[in-house]
């Protein structure tokens, strides 16, 4: 038995509830191909909102959450990325951002400051791709082990979604923020850790390939 898989599950779950509720589901056909959980939906505060889970404990020792919400295109919002990797006795990584947002929106303000509360955080160097899109204020944490920590990522987790999806949508502007979605999605696709994960899973190079490009980091070619 593990205390941080059953910990995970129960955020995973909730964090389900929260992005589902009042809230149309979307592309479910055709994730239906991909052999592990990805629910994605849509409303009128939020583009698309996916959570993604690869439950891989009995085969890996792994549980491994990921959410990402795109606001709509006339929406100055950041967009919102959480992702926790764990194994049985601890969370390797985990990642929890407000990206490609103007440092002065509000959503942004409250962030910063949500994050210089935290003294736990066991900052971890970014690769380049990840420079080019996270803000300054994201949490990007490893080796959290103790019980103190896990439930502070819990909390700060389910805080910060909260916030998210209570404020996402609220203002809308005569502009369209494509070009700052598009480039979160392209420099998300290299990260080459992603596609190895899967692949080692078992699952096909091209269907990985597929999924990340079409269905994890869509670009926006028309209008969403």
């Amino acid at each position: 038995m593990s205390v941080i898989f059953d910990k995970m599950e129960e955020l995973a779950n909730k964090i389900y509830i929260d992005i589902a509720r009042g809230n149309r589901e979307i592309e479910s056909l055709v994730l239906s191909k991909f052999p592990w959980t990805n629910r994605v939906f849509r409303s009128d505060r939020f583009r698309r909102a996916h959570l993604e889970v690869l439950d891989v404990r009995e085969s890996k020792k792994m549980y491994i959450i990921h959410v990402c919400i795109f606001p709509h295109l006339d929406d100055s919002s950041p967009i919102f990325g959480f992702d926790v990797i764990c194994g049985a006795n601890k969370i390797t990584g985990v990642f929890l951002d407000f990206s490609m947002g103007d440092k002065n929106h509000f959503m942004n303000k409250w962030f910063k400051e949500k994050t210089s509360k935290l003294v736990w955080k066991k900052d971890r160097e970014l690769p380049d791709w990840g420079k080019r899109i996270f803000s300054p204020n994201m949490i990007a944490a490893g080796m959290v082990n103790t019980d103190e920590e896990l439930n502070q990522v819990i909390d700060v987790a389910n805080d910060c979604m909260k916030f998210y999806l209570n404020n996402v949508g609220l203002f809308y502007e005569n502009k369209s923020y494509m070009v700052n979605h598009n480039l979160y999605c392209m420099n998300q696709k290299q990260n080459v850790h992603t596609s190895r994960f899967l692949i080692n899973c078992g699952h096909k190079e091209e269907d990985v390939k597929n999924f990340i490009d079409n269905h994890l980091f869509p670009e926006v070619v028309l209008s969403q």
